[in-house]
């Protein structure tokens, strides 16, 4: 048996109201260790590392009340009413070293970001989408010229053989114009 404490002492450690622990005994979800007897009454005792493992286990943490003071790196106000009588809500602010901390992430996420740029390891997306548009754009008119070049050239052929042979050629001949260019444009870019 761990240590035994009275139901005042367990709703302190626990931050609640000792009716709350009350509640919780009467409702079967944290059991009595033993019953001590003061005087005519008999006082509740509990095993404090079993209480709590029920407590924690049984208890509904949402239906707790928030921990005053710090909590996890967060300073709670309480709610309060302003000079017009209406009630102001709560806020949480930042504690000053969260804040801090945070700030010198993002200060030095957006140096890296900087660096990687003027280093070339980085570009801006639309500098990107301005690029592969353009590209696009070149590969869809070469492509589209192929008809209108050899229309009539292939209009006199009747095997098959060779005009397929014909259409390969000119579409190498375009997509080695285009790869040619695009290795021009990505080694000045």
């Amino acid at each position: 048996m761990g240590e035994l404490i009275p139901i005042r002492e367990f709703a302190r450690r626990v931050d609640v109201s000792d009716t709350a622990v009350r509640k919780a005994i009467a409702t079967g979800r944290v059991t009595v260790a033993r019953w001590d007897e003061k005087g005519e009454r008999k006082l509740p005792m509990l095993d404090y590392d079993v209480a709590l493992k029920q407590w924690r286990e049984r208890t509904n943490q949402a239906m707790q009340r928030p921990e005053q003071g710090v909590e996890q790196g967060r300073i709670r106000q309480r709610s309060s009413v302003n000079i017009s009588g209406s009630q102001e809500t709560e806020k949480s602010i930042p504690e000053y070293s969260v804040s801090r901390a945070e700030k010198e992430f993002y200060s030095a996420q957006k140096i890296e970001l900087e660096v990687k740029k003027t280093i070339g390891e980085q570009v801006e997306i639309a500098k990107v989408a301005e690029i592969v548009e353009r590209d696009y754009s070149a590969v869809r008119a070469q492509m589209l010229s192929i008809p209108s070049r050899l229309a009539q050239e292939l209009s006199l052929i009747n095997d098959a053989n060779v005009i397929r042979s014909a259409l390969q050629k000119a579409i190498e001949d375009a997509l080695s114009e285009l790869s040619s260019g695009v290795a021009g444009f990505v080694a000045s870019a």
